[in-house]
This record gives structure tokens, C-alpha cells and sequence, in this order.
């Protein structure tokens, strides 16, 4: 049986989603930055690289809170 252990979902206005639930001490995450970004692989070449689903993906998606301990109520 696998382990879910995030909730990830798209959602075209991430940043206004992720303010609302702050607002109400809900706190989401944002995974999964395109490896291409990241200071490392800019300094080996991959700035350039064309990986526009990756980034498109990345801009929308936002992983609600998801844990054995979370109540119906939270829920």
C-alpha cells in the first residue's frame, strides 16, 4: 500500500489561495521547484534550458496540509 503523504493540487491563483488559507492558520507548502532554477544547476548550464511544463506546473501547483493527525474539524 503506498504512503500518500501530500495533497498536491493546480490551482491558477497559487500565491492568493496560499495568502487565503494563511489567513486562517492554514498552512500549504509549495514543492517541487524545476531543478533548472535552482542556483546549482543555473551555475552548470541549466538557465537556459526550455522546460516551460515544469515551470507551468510549478506556478500553479500548492500542497494542502495532509497528516495522521488532522482532525475532521481541520479538515
Amino acid at each position: 500500500m503506498p504512503i500518500i503523504y501530500l495533497f498536491i493540487v493546480e490551482v491558477e491563483d497559487r500565491k492568493g489561495l496560499y495568502d487565503n488559507l494563511r489567513t486562517h492558520n492554514i498552512f500549504a507548502q509549495i514543492h517541487y521547484i524545476p531543478v533548472h532554477t535552482l542556483p546549482y544547476y543555473k551555475s552548470i548550464g541549466y538557465d537556459s534550458a526550455d522546460l516551460k511544463n515544469s515551470e507551468a506546473y510549478y506556478s500553479k501547483c500548492i500542497s494542502l496540509p495532509m497528516y495522521p493527525t488532522l482532525t475532521d474539524k481541520e479538515q
